[in-house]
């Protein structure tokens, strides 16, 4: 009795793997698409986040180096060099 209930049950699985109607013969290429063009679109949206992150980082570098110019002069020009050589 039991046995005859496993092989009923193995035989339901086979049944439903089976691409026997329209409908389950639709669904896997439908299935695989969706899940090919998830990926394509998860990679294209990580490529263009690190180029945007890339880009933005640059930005502030840059506006940070703009600020510190005129700024950081005066120190360069203020600071004893010959006292730095004689220390070496």
């Amino acid at each position: 009795m039991q046995n005859q209930k496993h092989s009923m049950g193995v035989i339901m699985k086979l049944h439903l793997l089976r691409l026997d109607s329209i409908n389950k013969k639709l669904m896997l290429p439908t299935l695989l698409l969706v899940t090919v063009l998830i990926g394509a679109l998860g990679s294209v949206l990580a490529v263009q986040q690190h180029r945007d992150l890339n880009s933005m980082m640059e930005s502030k570098a840059d506006s940070l180096i703009n600020m510190l110019t005129p700024i950081s002069v005066q120190y360069l020009l203020n600071y004893d060099f010959l006292a730095l050589a004689r220390a070496k």
